[in-house]
């Protein structure tokens, strides 16, 4: 046992008890022991060690090593937003936001404790904040302090801070609209894995929205998007391949992408992988397995679909 380990716990220091913790919890240096980690836990909460707080209230809430007890949960994180720790703070304004986990729906609270927790620099709390003065959300909607918030968010390089300056500097709100900016924050939210970014920006080099039209760009985008698991860039990526647009036609690959995407139930590429099935574009026909696409198309609202079906119901009638 290390020097530390065999110093009276009692003396030791609430930052070195959740070293400790830590330690044992990872099985760091040593042996993973996850009871022993929480006592040390318990003990570095207990002489007012915020981080440790928070690490408790994450404990108890999923129930790792403990039983979940939702009240003792929220007991430590209170703590330790009290004692000014901004992540505490954060989580706990979200928790107010949402309701969730802890059944207090209060956006007063949440705005709150979003305010502290922004005032240390947390870019989420500034995000959150951001949204709330746009949205008008609980508080008065003030579009200057969202964007004051947004900008401040968006320096440390949060993905949704960025994603959103891009949206208002696309659209000319509360700001002169200016692509060659927006296509900057979003190309920043992408390079930070934010899909949503990754597909504006795709589809402003498709169509030269502001830019010099540039496909390449387009599809490094999407497939991007595609690689991160983003359903719009799967459809997108297959109806190209289907089409051959700005890519070699290629049913192979048209059929992959829209799989992937009919896997998350989108009804376009459940109604184009109906269409090939129908018309053998790169498979086998099979009518029966095209039926069956193009029926969770049509449940799903999508009125191409709907159409066909009641044109193949016409020929079957014929």
């Amino acid at each position: 046992m290390s020097n530390t380990f065999s110093k009276n716990l009692s003396l030791a220091s609430p930052v070195e008890l959740f070293q400790m913790s830590t330690e044992l919890f990872f099985g760091l240096n040593r042996e993973k022991d996850l009871k022993k980690s929480l006592e040390l836990c318990h003990l570095s909460a207990e002489k007012g060690y915020p981080p440790a707080q928070l690490k408790l209230s994450v404990v108890y809430l999923s129930g790792e090593g403990v039983k979940v007890d939702i009240k003792e949960s929220f007991n430590w994180l209170i703590k330790a937003a009290r004692a000014d720790l901004a992540p505490a703070q954060y989580f706990l304004g979200e928790a107010y936001e949402t309701g969730e986990p802890y059944g207090e729906k209060d956006i007063v609270k949440a705005f709150d404790w979003y305010t502290k927790a922004a005032a240390q620099g947390l870019p989420e709390a500034q995000n959150a904040i951001a949204t709330s003065y746009w949205t008008g959300d609980g508080i008065r909607q003030d579009p200057v302090q969202a964007l004051e918030y947004w900008n401040l968010a968006a320096e440390q390089g949060h993905p949704n801070a960025l994603f959103n300056l891009g949206l208002i500097y696309s659209k000319g709100e509360q700001v002169e609209k200016d692509m060659t900016k927006a296509v900057k924050y979003w190309s920043r939210a992408a390079e930070r894995g934010h899909t949503a970014a990754m597909c504006n920006v795709s589809l402003v080099y498709f169509l030269g929205d502001g830019v010099k039209k540039d496909t390449a760009l387009g599809l490094k985008y999407i497939r991007l998007a595609s690689d991160h698991g983003d359903v719009m860039a799967h459809l997108t990526l297959g109806i190209r391949y289907y089409f051959g647009e700005g890519v070699k036609k290629d049913f192979a690959q048209a059929l992959k992408y829209l799989r992937l995407a009919a896997d998350q139930d989108q009804e376009q590429a459940l109604f184009f992988l109906g269409d090939m099935y129908l018309c053998g574009n790169g498979v086998t026909k099979d009518r029966a397995l095209a039926i069956q696409y193009l029926k969770r198309s049509a449940k799903l609202g999508f009125a191409q679909a709907i159409k066909k079906l009641g044109e193949l119901e016409a020929q079957k009638d014929d």
